[in-house]
């Protein structure tokens, strides 16, 4: 056999053995996105950023944040009724509630706050929403897992799909 050939099975035969490696593995794909709403440590931590938030707010904020949303209601069940000028009024009285409470938020920095402590308490449950991916993967002989909420999926046949192991491995129903 010539060198050209030699070349060319040997390219062939790679080729296939790769091929075949390829499509020997078992790949799945989930949505981590779904698995972390679906822990019940996702739903704690929301209470506790709610408390977290309010804790920063001081009264004056709160009053102003009851005065909001007071006077959107009522604009919102009066304005088909209102006159131009009277809306006028409300739409502005409703602007510079929202513009003082952004204020607010923003010379305290509260959005930096309370995105610092989500990400302490979050921490940990990403940890374990990733642990308990590998380990459903592992179990069930997966050698690829595909993150399907990062919208890199184009398809996968529902087989694949992890989320009722994961569920099952998390207790959740």
């Amino acid at each position: 056999m010539n060198t050209s050939m030699k070349r060319i099975s040997a390219t062939l035969l790679f080729t296939l053995c790769f091929a075949f490696g390829v499509f020997a593995q078992k790949v799945g794909y989930v949505s981590s996105a779904e698995v972390i709403s679906i822990m019940p440590e996702t739903k704690s931590i929301a209470n506790q950023l709610e408390t977290y938030a309010q804790s920063l707010l001081t009264p004056d904020i709160k009053n102003k944040s009851s005065q909001l949303d007071t006077k959107l209601k009522a604009y919102q069940a009066e304005e088909k009724t209102m006159g131009e000028a009277r809306k006028e009024v409300a739409q502005q009285e409703i602007v510079r509630l929202q513009q003082e409470i952004n204020q607010f938020y923003v010379a305290n920095q509260l959005n930096q706050k309370i995105t610092a402590k989500e990400n302490e308490l979050m921490a940990p449950v990403y940890k374990k929403a990733g642990e308990t991916i590998n380990a459903v993967a592992k179990e069930n002989g997966y050698t690829v897992v595909i993150d399907s909420s990062v919208g890199s999926l184009l398809y996968a046949d529902d087989t694949a799909h992890l989320l009722p192991l994961i569920k099952t491995k998390l207790g959740v129903n």
